[in-house]
């Protein structure tokens, strides 16, 4: 199934995501597609906090993976942009924790690695609106 939404500022882009996190329960995995600033971590925050985590988001961009805590187990977000070759994400363990809710930003090179079941987002920038996107949501029915 693929549905769309067009949101209007990052508080939009996270209150959309806050509210898709209810659908969510380990294991799940999320993959986030889309340019530099089209708006993947503000996105992961919504997320996280909809999850029911309180821990503060950032982008792992540096750190490549970061741990959040919440009611529904562990959410783990890593950020893939640095990494160049399949290999280097053999020491991630990405999906290696089945109780986990696991979302990559930057996945392309792991492509293989996704499960059946991720679900995909895709965030597109609309060039004559600054803060509108358009994210598009694709998953397999169950």
């Amino acid at each position: 199934m693929i549905t769309s939404v067009t949101t209007h500022s990052p508080a939009e882009t996270a209150s959309f995501a806050e509210s898709m996190a209810t659908a969510l329960e380990p294991p799940a995995t999320v993959a986030l597609y889309g340019d530099l600033g089209s708006g993947k971590t503000c996105f992961v925050k919504g997320l996280v906090r909809g999850l029911g985590s309180e821990d503060l988001v950032t982008s792992p961009t540096f750190t490549l993976v970061h741990h959040y805590s919440g009611p529904a187990g562990r959410i783990r977000h890593f950020d893939l942009y640095r990494i160049r070759l399949a290999s280097e994400l053999d020491d991630l363990e990405i999906g290696a924790v089945p109780d986990d809710i696991v979302v990559v930003e930057w996945p392309e090179l792991m492509e293989q690695r996704l499960p059946d079941n991720v679900i995909r987002i895709r965030f597109e920038l609309i060039a004559e609106k600054m803060d509108e996107r358009k994210i598009t949501v694709e998953f397999k029915d169950a």
